[in-house]
């Protein structure tokens, strides 16, 4: 009898890219055409985890809702199953026209961060890796 070993979901986290955008909409039905969940992320969830965000097993809500400014930047954290599946999809993103600058993958680190600690990282890391270039 053979074991059946089904791979865990994969989930893209979208912040500031909501179904009311043409962006978000788009983006939307391109992962759904690649079998790919989309959860928006609110202003309110900031302070989950990006484990409880991406529906992640074992991952309870903080109880807490963020109440501060809402953060500038569009993101998209993404749980995906391997590297070259990572690179398929953000070559399909691309082929659509479906840019988002800010990008982070789910890692046994950052899934334990509340969703705005991995979106500061990830701002930081974009900013220092776009010193002295110029803006697009």
């Amino acid at each position: 009898m053979k074991a059946h070993i089904h791979p865990e979901k994969e989930v893209f986290l979208l912040y500031k890219l909501g179904e009311e955008s043409e962006k978000g909409q788009k983006l939307r039905q391109a992962l759904s055409q690649m079998n790919i969940e989309a959860v928006t992320v609110t202003d309110d969830m900031l302070l989950e985890s990006v484990g409880f965000c991406a529906h992640m097993e074992g991952f309870a809500s903080c109880g807490k809702s963020y109440d501060g400014e809402p953060l500038p930047y569009e993101m998209l954290v993404m749980k995906i199953a391997s590297r070259s599946r990572l690179n398929q999809v953000l070559s399909q993103l691309q082929k659509e026209g479906l840019r988002v600058e800010r990008k982070a993958v789910i890692t046994p680190t950052n899934r334990e961060w509340p969703f705005r600690q991995l979106y500061e990282e990830v701002c930081k890391e974009h900013e220092f890796m776009n010193q002295g270039k110029a803006p697009q």
